[in-house]
C-alpha cells in the first residue's frame, strides 16, 4: 500500500466513524484521522507539497485534540471519581 492509499482509507474510514455518533466509534475514528494524518504528512514531505504538509500539519493538530476530548478527559474524569487508590490489604498478611 501507498501512503496516499493509507491516508485516505483511514481518513475515509475515521469520517464514517464519526458520522455514525457513536461513542465507541467516535473514540476511535480519532485514532484513524491521526493514521490518516500521518500517512498524508509522509507523503507531502516525500513529494515536496508544501500546502499539503501544512495542511496535514494543521490537521493532525485538530486530531490530537480531538483525541484527547474523546478519550484522554473522559478517562482523567472516570479516575478522579473513583477516588484515590486506599490500600485495603489485611496486617494479618503484611511482613514483619
Amino acid at each position: 500500500m501507498t501512503l496516499d492509499f493509507i491516508g485516505f482509507l483511514f481518513g475515509v474510514s475515521g469520517s464514517i466513524a464519526l458520522a455514525l455518533n457513536r461513542p465507541m466509534l467516535s473514540r476511535a475514528a480519532w485514532l484513524l484521522y491521526l493514521v490518516s494524518n500521518c500517512a498524508w504528512i509522509a507523503y507531502a514531505f516525500n513529494r515536496g507539497e508544501s500546502w499539503l504538509l501544512q495542511q496535514s500539519i494543521f490537521f493532525l493538530l485538530t486530531s490530537v485534540l480531538g483525541a484527547w476530548k474523546w478519550i484522554v478527559v473522559p478517562r482523567l474524569q472516570a479516575a478522579r471519581r473513583r477516588g484515590p487508590v486506599v490500600d485495603v490489604t489485611c496486617s494479618a498478611f503484611a511482613k514483619r
